[in-house]
């Protein structure tokens, strides 16, 4: 190789090295303390892993950092009754995904974000808006969010949170590139 050519190459090589391109999106981070309040006439403050709420409603709270590119926001994930494990949940997250799209497989068990309801539909989700908390791309914050509803429905009707246990997880969504993170750790929330 002549001594121009050797230049070129390092000079390519030199620049090559220091070009800082976008970290590669391949993952979404995952929601972490997922928590619950006990309802007794108000809102409790102690966060909970397991909690009683004599309410119609249930309030949970996560910690939240998301400054992924494609973030769209968070699904919440909700099992009534039985004995759900962390695996079980996991095994329905990782079924929403099949070649590089996304499936209604899961459908079933993710609270709709939507204002209109009807059964479940792709322009539902994420339960909870990542544009609700633009600050969550910048620094870690703590999100509070009240359930209403079941995840599945009576006819078009959404079905109210009644009586039961119910087993709660959160993962982060990027719907632009068609991921969502790990399930959150899981809580139980009991409803007389």
């Amino acid at each position: 190789m002549t001594g121009r050519k050797i230049n070129y190459l390092l000079t390519f090589l030199l620049l090559l090295a220091n070009c800082r391109g976008t970290p590669p999106v391949n993952d979404i981070n995952v929601p972490m303390g997922l928590h619950c309040y006990d309802y007794t006439g108000d809102w409790g403050t102690e966060e909970k892993e397991t909690c009683t709420s004599a309410s119609n409603k249930i309030k949970i709270g996560f910690y939240a950092y998301n400054p992924e590119p494609g973030f769209s926001g968070y699904n919440v994930y909700i099992i009534k009754g039985g004995s759900p494990t962390y695996e079980t949940f996991q095994s329905i997250v990782s079924a929403r995904i099949v070649n590089g799209s996304f499936t209604t497989a899961g459908d079933n068990y993710i609270v709709s974000g939507g204002v209109n309801f009807s059964p479940p539909q792709d322009n539902y989700y994420p339960t909870i808006p990542g544009y609700n908390y633009p600050e969550v791309k910048i620094k870690v914050i703590k999100i509070e969010f009240i359930i209403e509803y079941e995840p599945t429905f009576a006819g078009s009707s959404p079905i109210p949170i009644s009586s039961g246990t119910y087993y709660i997880g959160v993962t982060g969504l990027d719907k632009t590139n068609v991921f969502e993170s790990n399930i959150s750790n899981i809580i139980q929330v009991n409803v007389p």
